[in-house]
C-alpha cells in the first residue's frame, strides 16, 4: 500500500497536497484492485445517483457535511466488490 501511496504522490499535482475526491477514488481503486472497467462503471453510476459532478474536483477538506457523506458513500462502493449494508 505505501508503495501505491508514493508513486501516487510522486505523480500528484504541485498544489500542496490537498487531495481531491477524484484522487481518494483513484487511490482506492489501486488499493483494492479494481478492474479499470468495473470501477468506471460504478464511478458513472454513482456520480448519476448521488451527484458527485459538482464537488468531486474540490479539496476534501472543503466539502459540507453533505458532500463528504455522499463522497464517503462512493467510496465505500467504488472500491469494495462486495456488498454494503446500512
Amino acid at each position: 500500500m505505501s508503495r501505491i501511496l508514493e508513486s501516487f504522490s510522486d505523480n500528484a499535482p504541485s498544489y500542496g497536497g490537498i487531495w481531491h475526491c477524484k484522487e481518494t477514488y483513484t487511490v482506492l481503486k489501486e488499493i483494492y484492485d479494481v478492474p479499470d472497467s468495473l470501477f468506471h462503471k460504478r464511478m458513472d453510476f454513482l456520480n448519476e445517483v448521488l451527484d458527485l459532478k459538482e464537488f468531486i474536483k474540490d479539496p476534501v477538506r472543503t466539502l459540507s457535511l453533505g458532500q463528504r457523506m455522499r463522497a464517503d458513500i462512493a467510496a465505500s462502493f467504488a472500491s469494495q466488490s462486495q456488498s454494503s449494508l446500512f
